[in-house]
């Protein structure tokens, strides 16, 4: 079994007696049990990140609160405690992916197109997005947006056609990429791709600037018929050096660039080089061709008719050359692995990484059980999150039965250094009322050091002077969830805090 950092760092924390059970030790990749999202289902499907920290997060989320209308959410705002943010105008509706842009974030979902909303949440006028006299949506995929606002939509999509005197005569089928204006309407210099009979589904821009798309059903683009993932250069045509055979299966938008040119594609893949297999993982040469070095990794799920189609949706690179992946699979290589594992990039499971069960079953109140993982995130702060439709979560350490939907995971930097009973600086007491102390380790003690506490917009709450190896400070007057940030003698600490 191959040691890495994250594994001799547990080993180094549980050899001092902590576990991601006790409030005094944090294990990287171990549940964050300050962080609780209230929804209870159906599912998160994509999430992203305020300046301020805070989360947006989309998916069907259904209201916690029954009596309370809109009865399911597609976009919501998260504290960094996991609570629902009230100042945030919610978006009624169910599915979909969000980024933010600038000062607005960009909402796409089905047959609805996209949306701009302010970052507060309120719908941006100036832009259409939405079906237009040009183009109606059928199916909704991926989005790009450019630096200079121009938008890519991958989709399924139908031109309307008009007659000399603007009179609607029809419309023809099987668009399958559109470049919007900044303001949302379709570009008329712009030559919108016809990908019929199938469409595409998502967008990833790769290191030299090109596009990989990935395609549904038989497709073709500007009249060549092309794999399930295809390549075309910046300005939208077809790069024809670029030839896939994969033939059958959905695509990930995100995949794994090498140095040398070669890629991971995830997703749920049939290709004549591994007859009879279906993978979640595949390696592609740089001009497309399957990589038969790459070795099948059994992923599956029984609740499938066919176990063998697992699917891994998305992956986070951790270490150079390891990364966590997620998606909709209970099992790899017969071991237990509710939609998390970890591999790395020669095709190697790397067990020491997650030992639990990982995601259990959720319930649906519509009837029949989820358990799935669509996404993994990295925070600014270096928190992990994972978002999905599941209920509890094993991270081999801790049993989180509350965990539902979004779990945040502990950074891979934390270390028994600064989070240990014996670390230089303890912040106490934690839930806080009328005062916080802040204690520095005797030989830690010298020196000027400046305490900052800030809220949960990143806003300064509190400005202190530490001159010795105690501070009390008076915050009977603050409520809700804070970042206490030390700084002095070249070092830096944080620590999380309530306060009620």
């Amino acid at each position: 079994m191959r040691t890495t950092f994250i594994s001799l760092l547990r080993t180094a924390i549980l050899a001092v007696g902590g576990t991601c059970a006790m409030a005094m030790a944090q294990v990287p990749l171990c549940v964050d049990p300050s962080f609780q999202a209230p929804f209870m289902e159906i599912g998160i499907s994509d999430i992203d990140f305020m300046p301020d920290g805070r989360i947006l997060v989309c998916g069907h989320m259904r209201n916690p609160i029954p009596a309370q209308q809109p009865s399911s959410f597609a976009v919501n705002r998260l504290w960094l405690d996991g609570a629902i943010d009230p100042a945030f105008h919610q978006l009624a509706g169910s599915s979909g992916i969000v980024r933010i842009w600038n000062d607005d974030y960009f909402f796409s979902a089905g047959g609805i197109g996209i949306r701009r909303h302010f970052l507060d949440g309120t719908v941006d006028p100036s832009f259409q997005g939405a079906d237009s006299p040009a183009f109606w949506i059928s199916s909704g995929g991926d989005l790009h947006v450019f630096p200079d606002d121009r938008l890519w939509r991958a989709g399924l999509f139908s031109k309307q056609l008009y007659d000399e005197e603007g009179q609607y005569i029809g419309s023809e089928q099987g668009y399958g990429l559109l470049q919007l204006q900044p303001d949302g309407v379709p570009d008329p210099d712009f030559d919108h791709k016809y990908v019929a009979p199938g469409w595409l589904t998502s967008i990833r821009e790769t290191p030299d600037g090109r596009f990989l798309f990935g395609s549904a059903s038989g497709t073709q683009y500007e009249g060549r018929p092309v794999g399930r993932i295809l390549r075309v250069w910046p300005d939208g045509h077809l790069d024809t050096t670029f030839h896939s055979t994969i033939y059958w299966g959905q695509v990930s938008r995100n995949y794994y660039f090498y140095p040398d040119g070669r890629i991971l594609a995830f997703g749920q893949f049939q290709t004549p080089e591994y007859p009879g297999d279906t993978l979640a993982v595949v390696r592609l040469h740089p001009d497309g061709s399957t990589d038969t070095t790459w070795p099948v990794i059994p992923f599956r799920n029984p609740q499938y008719f066919f176990p063998g189609l697992a699917y891994v949706i998305d992956f986070l690179e951790i270490e150079p050359g390891r990364l966590i992946i997620v998606g909709d699979f209970d099992t790899v290589d017969g071991q237990p692995a509710g939609g998390i594992a970890a591999i790395d990039t020669a095709g190697n499971v790397l067990w020491d990484y997650f030992t639990g069960s990982d995601a259990g079953e959720l319930q649906l109140s519509i009837g029949g059980t989820n358990r799935y993982l669509r996404g993994i995130k990295e925070a600014p702060d270096g928190y992990i999150y994972i978002y999905g439709s599941y209920h509890g979560f094993d991270d081999g350490y801790a049993n989180h039965p509350d965990q539902r939907m979004i779990t945040r995971l502990y950074p891979l930097h934390v270390g028994m250094e600064e989070r240990t009973p014996d670390r230089a600086v303890q912040v106490y007491p934690n839930p806080a009322s009328d005062r916080l102390t802040i204690q520095v380790a005797d030989e830690n003690g010298q020196g000027i050091k400046q305490v900052r506490l800030l809220d949960a917009t990143g806003r300064e709450a509190l400005l202190s002077t530490m001159r010795g190896p105690l501070l009390q400070l008076d915050v009977s007057g603050l409520q809700g969830l804070f970042l206490v940030l030390v700084e002095g003698n070249g070092e830096r600490y944080t620590e999380r805090i309530i306060i009620h």
